[in-house]
């Protein structure tokens, strides 16, 4: 309730920039720096410089419009004379002035990286942006909403080359990284208004005469607008993109009690909600995150939402002024109450009952259903805020209309008045398919977007596509020297990284080139290399192939080599049963949190690999790498080269001949037994001394109590002395045998010498292949 006028810019000519330690500061007439004021009813004139220094009405940081509840507390003297009916403010309460004649006639935001969660809903005044403001990973708070009310629109004017907001992110090798969110959302009568800080023809807040501010910039009609005054509204690469919609409501703030959507059949619809976290898509959302506003203790706010029958479903209280006392409530079309919830944390803890209609008692429990990491509830500062868990009643296949109706508590035995409410407040209401709190996504929803450079940039959005991967093979990476680089392995979006690509045929090989480099680490702490490793730290990884074996496709194999060209490690099948499909259903493809339909999708990891540069092989099991020679053929160049399980596997016993380290063994852990043959209690050395009697000798005759029958033995080679008779089958006469690469021993027969007719074999029973 206060006049400002004729006052200089606040930056003398004379004196440092710092004034002297005080802090650097912007040519404005109130100053603002991390804080929240309350500027009310304040006439703001005559503060001009003739363009000179850009004098603002108001400059504030970007950091200041933080999402914190805000509401007027009075005066510090005399009749506190507070303002009512703004208990749904963030940040600053800007409200009733009225500018003329200043240099900017608005509230200027100095640009900067938000680090804390920012909401523009000051609609009476005109922000200005001459810079970029940056919305990186979401950290506990984080990103940007610029909203309208549904009465009046949130009015933003940019000028320069750099003016406009960037949500981006910095990819990591954790697997929950939430990246900079900006939500612009407007109501459909009132848009989120972006436009040239030279345009004229639209602007927030009033004059001392009562005419509306539209020039801004204060130079009369000496400006003209014009494509390109300011940068774009840019969606990052690494932006967050969940699809989980924030919802205003759509009530004015001074409507009459019980206000426009306090009935079902004036609901206010949120959108249709999927069945669970893999299957949204643009229609069906995975939850909606609702902002809304009780704003008399009569007021009822009822929402509608489409769901199938039997969808687990968490609806959650956040954010919420200290003065609400909420209940939530879902109720049927004509408004009769199936469940209801009045404080989540006395239903946790059993003091209190959730109320369940008789008809539906399956239907509504408690929030939490896990304990630990996944049962948290955070952001729920007030202990009064109501929450349940739905099973979404109705029969099982069907869709319905649900409806979820907020309002504020009542005397215990006053339940049933809809009318005898006792608080009133702001909450934010979160419908969601998990336990774990969602945070919404981007969006830019009914917004006004004129005279940008480009008005909304998206590039490479959406990146969490439970199908879609992050990469594709190129076509020409068949050798290592042009393996497809995949970049470095732990700066990737959630701690994972995807790759499609086609082999063309059976000796075809795909190579890729990936980096295991730890970046954005805080120093000083654990900065020394693994004892056990040479050089660098160990980081764990895990190669997985999906959707080949099983769906018509190739048999892979998967090879893993240093920067050097040394096989590292390799892998031709796998049998994890969290990655194959679950028994008894009848679609193997439908649950994609799994990927392999068959067991020869090879699998390795988790590996520790040391820092540095790799290349994964990818090819078919017809080809064989070189190293694996030693194995399949004799006299080849590398006959010491062993296999052994990945290093991620606890060993029951190793005993390396030689092993580098001080430690001895070549996992984190050691072995359950330390030294394989050497007895513990003496010391005595127990190996016994391997000789030709340790061989199995397969040996083939005939039968000599059968004609035209073969047998198969094995025989102690040293001794000769028969061990085992593992085949005999009269009427086989086998001629050879042999084993194949599975180590499966198999017999053609040839009953050559068969009831006296001798040469003179015959088809019925001659060379049939033969398992032993």
């Amino acid at each position: 309730n206060s006049v400002f006028e004729l006052n200089a810019n606040g930056r003398a000519a004379v004196g440092p920039a710092n004034r002297f330690g005080r802090g650097q500061n912007a040519p404005s007439v109130i100053f603002v720096r991390n804080t929240q004021p309350t500027i009310l009813n304040n006439t703001i004139r005559n503060n001009t410089t003739d363009q000179v220094a850009n004098t603002a009405a108001i400059s504030i940081n970007a950091n200041s419009l933080n999402y914190q509840l805000n509401t007027d507390l009075g005066r510090s003297t005399g009749y506190a004379d507070a303002l009512s009916g703004f208990e749904d403010n963030h940040g600053p309460l800007i409200v009733g002035n009225r500018l003329d004649n200043n240099d900017i006639n608005g509230m200027v935001v100095r640009g900067e990286t938000l680090t804390t969660e920012g909401v523009w809903d000051d609609q009476s005044i005109t922000h200005v942006l001459f810079d970029q403001i940056v919305i990186d990973d979401f950290h506990t708070y984080g990103g940007l909403r610029l909203q309208s009310s549904a009465d009046a629109s949130l009015v933003v004017k940019l000028l320069g080359a750099n003016a406009g907001f960037t949500a981006t992110g910095d990819p990591l090798e954790i697997d929950d990284r939430i990246g900079g969110v900006i939500q612009i959302v407007g109501q459909p009568k009132s848009p989120v208004i972006l436009t040239s800080f030279l345009d004229d023809t639209r602007g927030a807040g009033v004059q001392s005469n009562g005419d509306p501010i539209v020039d801004t910039n204060n130079d009369g009609a000496a400006s003209q607008p014009q494509p390109g005054d300011w940068d774009t509204i840019l969606i990052d690469r690494f932006a967050h993109d969940a699809n989980v919609e924030v919802v205003l409501e759509n009530e004015i703030r001074s409507a009459n009690a019980p206000g426009s959507n306090a009935s079902a059949t004036s609901a206010e619809y949120l959108g249709s909600l999927a069945n669970n976290t893999k299957s949204g898509d643009d229609i069906r959302r995975l939850g909606f995150d609702v902002n809304g506003l009780i704003g008399s203790r009569s007021d009822m706010d009822v929402y509608s939402f489409e769901a199938d029958a039997g969808t687990e479903v968490w609806v959650d209280f956040d954010h919420t002024s200290n003065s609400l006392d909420a209940i939530v409530e879902l109720i049927d079309g004509t408004g009769a109450v199936l469940a209801r919830s009045t404080n989540s944390l006395d239903e946790r803890d059993g003091k209190i009952a959730l109320f369940q209609d008789s008809s539906i008692p399956t239907t509504v429990h408690p929030m939490a259903k896990v304990d630990g990491y996944g049962g948290v509830d955070y952001w729920q500062l007030n202990k009064r805020d109501p929450g349940f868990r739905l099973v979404m009643p109705g029969p099982v296949g069907t869709t319905g209309t649900y409806h979820l109706r907020v309002r504020s508590n009542t005397a215990p035995d006053r339940i049933h008045l809809l009318d005898a409410g006792l608080s009133s407040g702001a909450y934010q209401m979160s419908i969601r398919l998990g336990e774990r709190e969602s945070v919404a996504g981007s969006t830019v929803r009914y917004a006004d977007i004129a005279y940008a450079d480009t008005g909304v940039t998206v590039l490479g959005q959406p990146i969490h596509s439970p199908l879609g991967g992050e990469k594709t093979e190129s076509g020409t990476n068949n050798s290592r020297l042009t393996a497809d680089f995949v970049g470095n392995i732990l700066a990737v979006d959630r701690g994972a990284t995807s790759i499609g690509g086609i082999l063309n045929g059976a000796a075809d090989v795909d190579w890729y080139e990936f980096n295991v480099n730890g970046n954005s680490l805080q120093g000083g702490v654990d900065d020394d290399p693994d004892p056990d490793a040479s050089s660098g730290n160990l980081w764990s990884l895990t190669f997985d192939m999906d959707y080949a074996d099983g769906l018509g496709r190739a048999n892979t194999s998967i090879y893993i080599y240093d920067e050097n060209g040394n096989l590292v490690a390799f892998s031709g099948d796998s049998n994890v049963a969290d990655d194959q499909p679950q028994p008894n259903v009848d679609s193997q493809l439908e649950d994609l949190s799994r990927g392999s339909v068959g067991v020869t999708d090879p699998l390795i990891g988790p590996i520790s690999l040391l820092e540095g540069t790799y290349f994964v092989a990818v090819t078919t099991n017809q080809v064989v790498s070189a190293e694996q020679s030693q194995y399949l053929t004799p006299g080849v160049a590398n006959p010491y080269l062993r296999l052994e399980p990945v290093n991620s596997v606890n060993r029951i016993a190793e005993d390396h001949l030689d092993v580098s380290g001080a430690a001895g063994h070549t996992t984190y852990e050691n072995s359950e037994i330390r030294d394989l043959f050497r007895d513990p209690d003496d010391d005595a050395f127990r190996a016994v001394d391997w000789n030709l009697g340790d061989v199995t000798f397969y040996v083939l005759r005939n039968d000599p109590t059968t004609k035209g029958s073969s047998q198969v033995s094995t025989v102690d080679p040293f001794t000769g002395v028969a061990e085992v008779l593992n085949f005999s089958n009269a009427g086989w006469d086998l001629n050879d045998f042999d084993f194949n690469a599975n180590n499966e021993l198999f017999a053609f027969s040839s009953d050559a010498d068969d009831e006296g007719f001798r040469c003179e074999p015959r088809d019925a029973s001659a060379g049939q292949y033969i398992q032993i």
